[in-house]
């Protein structure tokens, strides 16, 4: 959190003289401290010289130090709590006691003191025993404001203002009805038109309110309105991971808020997470904002399976969880304000438990996915995005890298040693020469094997490349071999499975987090000259560890294409019809490449690519099931096994 200083005229300065100005200056200072109590930071007390007022008139801190016994000054001991004064420990409390003590200085006087609101506040904020005040700054906030608004009958001219605010809130309910439909019904196109009008709608509204505030700074309706605006701004700040917008969010729910959203702004959250087996230590890792991407802070000390509803700071988490004889398994996880994680499936009362993989079970080039919720679309910036949903996503292990030249070659050479040449001919890479013609990528080495050339078609190749130039059966082909090779049953990725590999569940825009960096991924803005080896993507990392998702190489899934899709059932199921099938003449490629441009680095971005088409930045990867059975035989190229369920 940013605590910038400023500098202005004193608060003691200005209490001098009690007016509603004065009143209002506290009621800002709460908002401040409610912002710093919301995530369990408090300063120990305040004095009025610590806090300015700002030359545009915004209260702001002059100093963040706080009082300690060592550092009041004289004139701060009326500031000063009885615990803070005598070294015995502070906390929210003691910042509601200099709260107190700055009401009693700011409230113009009553005829009758004994009815006077402001008496009770002050009495209450001030009282010896901590347990005896309000809690924090939000909860004593939302008594001045109510305070505020008893003394002073709403102004006429400010009910005149807000008069066409009833047929705008009428609209904006019409409006999200027929969003709902839209979604249920899959027009999606509908939905997103329907958000731009909502969203103009709500532009009317907020400028009818602060309209009304300017006539009469205590108007209870336009406060609430600017209230739900701000609580709806701070909710999609959450869903698009922006910290700046979201801080900002809050700053004014905390200025307008009557109290209703109260426990949003202490912004507390809730996760349980349970293994399977149980007993395991669990880390959490507090994922922050630095630079174009999020790091970890570890937060607490471990803990062990099962874990029921631990309180945490909202925001993105990753759990690390670790068992004696399990592979270490990455857990990440997402808590907004006055949310619970909840990792329940569709059609389930209870929460499905994290299954800890065997130790041994995943090779070097293994990743596993966690079962769980995850966010699908949502981002307006990146191609064929669909509007954000939430789908349930069954566990899967995908592999680290796109499957490589060298790997590739041995497939195609297995098949030249068994003479299966009418499957070489449908399976091997091909790319176009300078001539536009279709021209196979490997050359005839000795005994009739492949090998790669070291230069073709003035492109660069190493065997630690992705392979390129790859068909949908070519991928298909390979996946069959390699199952048979290392006993499980590969496949190619839905889409949903893809997409949530590469972002995990906070919704974030690219792998690393929310804003695009040309140094940690390979697209046409990092001006590279052919395309990078698998071991040079780990800055391209997901938040699982799957490594070259935003750039390298576009990469195939098994999902057939749908406009506006995947499909998803109204439960959060992925829809079957979203898987491919034998005869889907197009298909749904991810990710961005070394020759594509930035806009397809987003992990919500969807390209139509037909199930035939070969290109030279076109490579895929594999998953399976966690516990797949494995395949006895390998199928004909040409052949078709039957899709696999949508996870």
């Amino acid at each position: 959190m940013r605590l910038p200083t400023a500098s202005g005229t004193p608060l003691d300065e200005i209490l001098g003289t009690p007016s509603s100005e004065c009143v209002d200056a506290v009621i800002e200072l709460a908002g401040i401290l409610g912002t710093l109590h919301a995530h369990g930071v408090s300063l120990g007390g305040v004095a009025a010289r610590q806090v300015v007022r700002q030359a545009n008139g915004r209260i702001a801190m002059a100093s963040w130090e706080g009082l300690t016994p060592d550092s009041i000054e004289d004139d701060d001991w009326g500031f000063a709590s009885p615990e803070t004064a005598q070294g015995l420990g502070s906390d929210a409390r003691s910042d509601v006691y200099s709260l107190g003590a700055m009401l009693k200085k700011a409230a113009p006087p009553s005829a009758d003191a004994f009815s006077d609101p402001f008496v009770a506040i002050v009495h209450r904020a001030t009282a010896k025993e901590p347990s005896h005040r309000f809690k924090d700054a939000i909860e004593f906030q939302y008594a001045v404001r109510e305070a505020m608004v008893d003394q002073h009958e709403d102004g006429e001219a400010a009910d005149v203002t807000l008069t066409p605010a009833v047929d705008k809130a009428a609209r904006l309910k019409h409006l999200r009805r027929r969003a709902q439909l839209a979604l249920s019904s899959g027009e999606h196109e509908m939905v997103i038109q329907l958000q731009h009008e909502a969203e103009t709608v709500w532009s009317e509204l907020t400028g009818l309110a602060e309209a009304a505030l300017a006539a009469h700074p205590h108007h209870a309706k336009a406060h609430a309105i600017l209230a739900d605006a701000a609580f709806r701004k701070a909710r999609t700040a959450e869903v698009k991971l922006d910290p700046e917008a979201l801080e900002a969010a809050v700053e004014a729910l905390a200025k307008h808020d009557n109290g209703k959203y109260a426990e949003y702004l202490r912004g507390e959250a809730v996760t349980s997470l349970s293994t399977e087996p149980p007993g395991a230590s669990v880390t959490f890792f507090q994922m922050l904002p630095h630079g174009a991407g999020l790091l970890p802070s570890r937060k607490g000390l471990p803990q062990r399976t099962p874990i029921d509803r631990a309180r945490l700071p909202a925001g993105s988490w990753e759990a690390r969880i670790e068992r004696p004889g399990f592979m270490p398994v990455v857990y990440p996880f997402y808590v907004a304000r006055m949310r619970e994680w909840d990792p329940t499936p569709p059609g389930h009362a209870q929460p499905e438990a994290i299954r800890l993989p065997i130790a041994g079970s995943l090779g070097p080039n293994d990743v596993y996915v966690p079962a769980g919720w995850t966010k699908v679309g949502g981002d307006e910036r990146a191609p064929g995005s669909a509007t954000q949903r939430n789908a349930w996503v069954d566990s899967f292990v995908i592999q680290r890298h796109p499957v490589t030249q060298a790997e590739f070659l041995t497939f195609v050479n297995d098949l030249v040693q068994q003479r299966r040449f009418e499957d070489l001919e449908r399976a091997q890479p091909y790319l176009r020469d300078d001539r536009g013609k279709k021209v196979p990528l490997y050359t005839t080495g000795f005994a009739n094997s492949l090998d790669l050339p070291s230069r073709a078609h003035g492109v660069a190749f190493t065997p630690s490349q992705p392979v390129v130039g790859i068909n949908r059966a070519g991928a298909e082909a390979y996946a069959l071999w390699y199952s048979v090779r290392t006993g499980h049953r590969w496949r190619l990725p839905t889409e949903v499975q893809w997409e949530k590999a590469a972002r995990g569940v906070d919704g974030r825009f690219f792998p690393w987090g929310a804003h695009f960096d040309s140094v940690r991924c390979a697209t046409s803005a990092s001006k590279r000259v052919r395309i990078p080896d698998v071991h040079d993507l780990s800055r391209d990392r997901s938040p699982y560890g799957v490594e070259g998702m935003a750039g390298a190489v576009r990469e195939w899934t098994c999902s057939a294409w749908v406009a506006g899709g995947p499909e998803l059932s109204p439960d959060g199921y992925p829809a079957p019809g979203t898987a491919a099938h034998a005869h889907a003449p197009d298909l749904v490629s991810k990710g961005s490449s070394w020759m594509e441009e930035p806009v397809f680095a987003h992990c919500a971005a969807r390209v139509r690519m037909p199930a035939h088409e070969r290109l030279p930045d076109l490579g895929f990867r594999l998953v399976r099931e966690l516990d797949a059975k494995p395949t006895s035989s390998v199928p004909h190229v040409g052949r078709r096994s039957a899709p696999p369920r949508e996870e």
